[in-house]
């Protein structure tokens, strides 16, 4: 899986963008 975002965001911003890039992910695979 991809990082969607590896920048100098901080730590709730970034756990939300992984939490949208794994629910996008999920809903691509099935």
């Amino acid at each position: 899986m991809v990082s969607v975002v590896d920048s100098p965001l901080s730590g709730t911003d970034r756990r939300y963008a992984n939490a949208l890039g794994h629910i996008f992910c999920s809903r691509f695979n099935n």
